[in-house]
């Protein structure tokens, strides 16, 4: 694990059809136990359906290697405003 946050790039594509909105959390796998504490991204990502891709994102994390990214909560449909944002599911531990 590093000390130093480094810069990650992201990038999304949506192979749906539908315009989708979206907020995600990113964080090192071996900080997986802190996920609740990760800062979710401030502006959410709004992608064009068939095929639209998003810019290349920056973010910082204390990670080396791997990186994990969860969307939080999304929106289909071309309106970026209102409350029909559904959470995403959350994987159980076994």
């Amino acid at each position: 694990m590093s000390r130093r946050a480094r810069k990650w790039e992201i990038q999304f594509k949506n192979r749906y059809n539908a315009v989708i909105n979206f907020n995600y959390k990113a964080i090192s796998t071996a900080q997986m136990k802190n996920y609740s504490r990760a800062r979710v991204s401030k502006n959410r990502v709004v992608l064009e359906g068939d095929g639209g891709e998003s810019k290349v994102l920056s973010t910082f994390v204390k990670a080396n290697k791997e990186l994990y990214v969860n969307i939080v909560k999304i929106r289909f449909g071309k309106k970026d405003v209102g409350k029909n944002y559904y959470k995403c599911d959350i994987e159980k531990k076994k």
